[in-house]
Protein backbone atom coordinates (compact mmCIF):
# COMPACT_ATOMS: atom_id res chain seq x y z
CA UNK A 1 0.00 0.00 0.00
CA UNK A 2 2.87 2.27 0.77
CA UNK A 3 4.36 2.05 -2.51
CA UNK A 4 0.89 2.70 -4.64
CA UNK A 5 0.90 5.91 -2.06
CA UNK A 6 4.50 7.36 -2.98
CA UNK A 7 3.98 6.23 -6.89
CA UNK A 8 0.77 8.49 -6.29
CA UNK A 9 3.01 11.67 -4.84
CA UNK A 10 6.03 10.86 -7.41
CA UNK A 11 3.72 10.88 -10.01
CA UNK A 12 1.42 14.09 -8.72
CA UNK A 13 4.96 15.98 -8.22
CA UNK A 14 5.93 14.96 -11.77
CA UNK A 15 2.30 16.41 -13.04
CA UNK A 16 3.15 19.63 -11.13
CA UNK A 17 6.31 20.22 -12.13
CA UNK A 18 5.05 19.89 -15.77
CA UNK A 19 1.93 21.94 -15.39
CA UNK A 20 4.15 24.69 -13.96
CA UNK A 21 6.58 24.42 -17.49
CA UNK A 22 3.62 24.79 -19.73
CA UNK A 23 2.14 27.65 -17.82
CA UNK A 24 5.24 30.11 -17.85
CA UNK A 25 7.17 28.71 -21.03
CA UNK A 26 11.31 28.00 -20.63
CA UNK A 27 13.29 30.78 -21.07
CA UNK A 28 11.37 32.63 -23.40
CA UNK A 29 9.38 30.04 -25.63
CA UNK A 30 6.18 30.29 -24.79
CA UNK A 31 3.24 27.80 -26.18
CA UNK A 32 0.72 28.79 -28.34
CA UNK A 33 2.63 32.08 -29.04
CA UNK A 34 6.42 31.36 -30.14
CA UNK A 35 7.29 29.75 -33.35
CA UNK A 36 9.94 27.48 -35.42
CA UNK A 37 11.69 30.89 -36.22
CA UNK A 38 11.74 32.21 -32.93
CA UNK A 39 13.27 28.58 -31.61
CA UNK A 40 15.82 28.40 -33.78
CA UNK A 41 16.87 32.09 -33.52
CA UNK A 42 17.73 31.34 -29.82
CA UNK A 43 18.96 27.78 -29.93
CA UNK A 44 20.04 26.66 -33.72
CA UNK A 45 18.24 23.91 -35.42
CA UNK A 46 17.02 21.23 -33.61
CA UNK A 47 18.97 17.64 -34.07
CA UNK A 48 17.02 15.85 -35.45
CA UNK A 49 14.56 14.45 -38.37
CA UNK A 50 12.40 16.84 -37.33
CA UNK A 51 14.46 19.40 -36.26
CA UNK A 52 12.59 19.08 -32.86
CA UNK A 53 15.23 17.82 -30.29
CA UNK A 54 17.79 19.89 -28.44
CA UNK A 55 20.52 18.68 -26.40
CA UNK A 56 22.13 21.61 -24.04
CA UNK A 57 24.31 21.63 -21.19
CA UNK A 58 22.05 20.81 -18.59
CA UNK A 59 18.96 19.06 -20.28
CA UNK A 60 17.21 18.13 -23.43
CA UNK A 61 14.36 19.83 -24.55
CA UNK A 62 11.90 18.87 -27.21
CA UNK A 63 9.74 21.24 -28.71
CA UNK A 64 6.27 19.90 -30.60
CA UNK A 65 5.37 21.90 -33.49
CA UNK A 66 2.03 22.33 -34.94
CA UNK A 67 1.47 20.97 -38.42
CA UNK A 68 -1.45 22.97 -39.54
CA UNK A 69 -4.21 25.14 -37.83
CA UNK A 70 -6.73 22.66 -36.80
CA UNK A 71 -9.14 22.62 -39.77
CA UNK A 72 -11.98 21.14 -38.30
CA UNK A 73 -10.12 18.71 -36.31
CA UNK A 74 -11.62 18.84 -32.46
CA UNK A 75 -8.46 17.59 -30.71
CA UNK A 76 -6.02 20.29 -32.81
CA UNK A 77 -4.89 23.57 -31.71
CA UNK A 78 -6.24 26.50 -33.94
CA UNK A 79 -2.38 27.88 -34.58
CA UNK A 80 -0.80 28.82 -37.14
CA UNK A 81 1.98 26.42 -38.56
CA UNK A 82 5.31 25.93 -37.10
CA UNK A 83 3.77 27.31 -33.99
CA UNK A 84 5.17 25.42 -30.30
CA UNK A 85 2.63 23.59 -29.00
CA UNK A 86 4.45 21.65 -26.14
CA UNK A 87 7.61 22.07 -24.50
CA UNK A 88 9.31 18.82 -22.81
CA UNK A 89 12.29 19.28 -20.93
CA UNK A 90 14.45 16.26 -19.40
CA UNK A 91 17.14 17.30 -17.15
CA UNK A 92 20.79 15.37 -17.81
CA UNK A 93 21.23 15.68 -13.82
CA UNK A 94 18.91 13.69 -11.25
CA UNK A 95 17.07 15.45 -8.37
CA UNK A 96 17.91 14.45 -4.96
CA UNK A 97 14.71 14.04 -2.79
CA UNK A 98 15.64 16.42 -0.03
CA UNK A 99 15.57 19.10 -3.38
CA UNK A 100 11.99 18.68 -3.48
CA UNK A 101 11.34 19.77 0.27
CA UNK A 102 9.31 16.78 1.49
CA UNK A 103 9.24 15.36 5.03
CA UNK A 104 10.88 12.20 4.65
CA UNK A 105 9.79 11.05 8.09
CA UNK A 106 6.06 11.17 6.74
CA UNK A 107 7.52 8.19 3.96
CA UNK A 108 9.22 4.71 4.56
CA UNK A 109 12.15 4.00 2.15
CA UNK A 110 11.93 1.13 0.36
Amino acid sequence: MRLKRNLIVCFCLLLMLATTALAEGWRGIMPLHSTRADVERMLGAGGDACKCFYKLEQENLYIQYSDAPCAGKPDAWNVARDTVINISIFPKTKPHLSDLKIDETQYEKV
